[in-house]
């Protein structure tokens, strides 16, 4: 049962987005009729530029849901770009300008203030629209924490920063406050494995004792099946009914993980 859904991107205002919606839906229409088959699919677009966000009742009158582009949403905010920001950005952080490097932690007081407009404005008009965010902010634990206050339904990431997001999204789920840092968690995967005792110390950084505590509880069966794989634990055949096995999970997962649902 694909759920497919198009998006199209860097639209700043809603008639682009309605020209572009229109060919897509074209294009659909007439391969439908050549294959005689059809199958339910929704529009919709990335908001990463400023004006997107400040227009998002508008565009989300006609989009279906809304990605945020976080990547080029800062660069656009800030006017920085994300190919030269290596050559000062480290003097910025030096002289306390930002206090993080604002392409991997996600502005909150400058460029989250935009998603959260859009997020209000977009809802106003379409109240279940569906809300993402796509970026490297997206295997964030502070701004994987500020998507889920604002609202989103889900955050994408780099494949490496998967299990940090998984973390990090359960974290957001349980309202804990410690995050486990992810260079931290980055050398435990450097090897591409987690040992037992790496699991055990991130869990009692965030409170947690054993896998049936509420912060695991938080992520889905597939994850702490997925999270057993990792670490080479023996996972009981009642965990494996119904689910997944390994390589499919993780492919799966590297491509698009759905974490607040």
């Amino acid at each position: 049962d694909p759920r497919v859904e198009i998006m199209v991107p860097l639209v700043g205002s809603v008639r682009e987005f309605n020209a572009q919606a229109t060919v897509i839906r074209a294009v659909a229409a007439q391969v439908f009729a050549e294959r005689g088959e059809s199958l339910h699919y929704m529009v919709g677009t990335m908001i990463e530029t400023p004006r997107a966000a400040l227009v998002a009742d508008s565009i989300g009158k006609q989009a279906e849901f809304f990605s945020f582009g976080t990547n080029d949403l800062t660069q656009m905010t800030l006017g920085f770009s994300r190919d030269d920001a290596g050559k000062f950005l480290p003097h910025y952080l030096k002289n306390g300008i930002y206090e993080k490097d604002p392409f991997q932690s996600i502005d909150q007081k400058g460029v989250g203030m935009l998603v959260q407009m859009a997020v209000q404005k977009g809802r106003s008009v379409r109240k279940d629209l569906e809300l993402g965010v796509c970026g490297e902010h997206g295997g964030d634990p502070a701004s994987v924490a500020f998507f889920h206050r604002a609202g989103l339904d889900y955050v994408s990431c780099s494949p490496f920063r998967v299990p940090i997001a998984r973390l990090a999204a359960a974290q957001a789920l349980t309202g804990a406050t410690t995050y486990w840092p992810e260079a931290k968690f980055r050398d435990c995967l450097a090897s591409g494995r987690i040992s037992v005792e790496d699991l055990s110390a991130a869990l009692a950084d965030f409170g947690v004792a054993d896998l049936d505590a509420p912060l695991v509880r938080a992520l889905t069966r597939r994850d702490i099946l997925l999270a057993s794989l990792m670490v080479g634990q023996e996972v009981p055949e009642a965990g494996r009914q119904g689910w997944l096995h390994r390589e499919t999970a993780l492919s799966e997962d590297l491509v698009f993980g759905h974490f607040f649902r």
